[in-house]
């Protein structure tokens, strides 16, 4: 995790000067106990650093599951969406139509990352990621 905006950037142009083909960047830890960050502040937090990236020929990646997060990196230039939940599915397939992003769909027992508490594994884990 980085303190700052400028350390986000500066560990994503060395990950792509390392050999990196894409960068993903999160406004938000999945971790059961971490502070919830609201749509607002991951626009705030995530926008800058997409558009450092992108303008440097970076693949950007942003991870997220409110879909207004998705449209202001997209808008900078963000081009995969790495889908942390599925309340908002329809939507972000909408916005990946509209600004020709690739879409990571995460199978997500809940209607988001942070909803999960406990993993409850089906037999036929393939058969219950279609299902839902």
């Amino acid at each position: 995790m980085v303190e700052s905006e400028a350390e986000a950037i500066e560990r994503g142009l060395r990950l792509a000067r390392e050999g990196a083909d894409l960068v993903d960047i999160g406004a938000e830890s999945s971790l059961p106990h971490s502070k919830r960050v609201g749509p607002g502040e991951q626009i705030e937090r995530i926008v800058p650093v997409v558009r450092a990236l992108a303008t440097e020929g970076i693949l950007v990646s942003v991870e997220s599951y409110y879909p207004e997060v998705l449209a202001a990196a997209a808008e900078e230039g963000a081009r995969v969406f790495n889908l942390t939940g599925n309340e908002a599915d329809a939507d972000v397939l909408k916005l990946a139509a509209r600004h020709k992003a690739a879409v990571v769909f995460c199978y997500v027992q809940g209607g988001h990352v942070r909803d999960v508490a406990d993993f409850a594994l089906e037999e036929d884990m393939l058969a219950e990621m279609e299902r839902t």
